[in-house]
């Protein structure tokens, strides 16, 4: 049996979402394969063309990134394939991010993942576009039921 994160990709472009799919699929990914030790420490922000955004808290980050980034590039392509690979991660200072605060203009959405798995439910949080967050609940949802 296929993971259901190997699935996303293709299911999701099944349901109209194949143009905001390649930007969010990133951000997915990255919270995937970054672990909870650096993803707790970062934020996936998108996908800016060839490149992954990333914020982390200061330079000290920067650098831990700057010498992990083609692991996880590769890591990342890994995962998202057959969205459009990336090339870089650009890296961004932001103080607030691995604080537990929130930085400006971050907002807080509202979803049900009742009746799903912890895994699901971890990666539904992480997906910062509401609609693709809601899609990607139902959809799991929808494959827990027939299984």
């Amino acid at each position: 049996m296929q993971r259901l994160s190997s699935q996303i990709p293709r299911i999701l472009g099944s349901i109209g979402l194949g143009s905001k799919l390649d930007d969010d699929i990133v951000v997915l990914a990255w919270h995937r394969v970054s672990g909870n030790f650096v993803g707790l420490r970062t934020k996936a922000i998108g996908r800016d063309g060839d490149s992954l955004v990333v914020a982390v808290p200061d330079e000290q980050w920067k650098g831990h990134l700057i010498e992990l980034a083609p692991h996880l590039i590769a890591r990342i392509n890994e995962f998202i394939e057959p969205a459009a690979p990336i090339s870089f991660i650009r890296i961004e200072i932001d103080p607030l991010v691995g604080t537990g605060m929130r930085s400006a203009g971050a907002t807080e959405d509202v979803h049900t993942v009742a009746d799903t798995t912890p895994e699901i439910e971890e990666a539904a949080d992480r997906i910062e576009n509401a609609e693709l967050r809601e899609s990607f609940i139902r959809m799991a949802k929808s494959i827990q039921r027939s299984n």
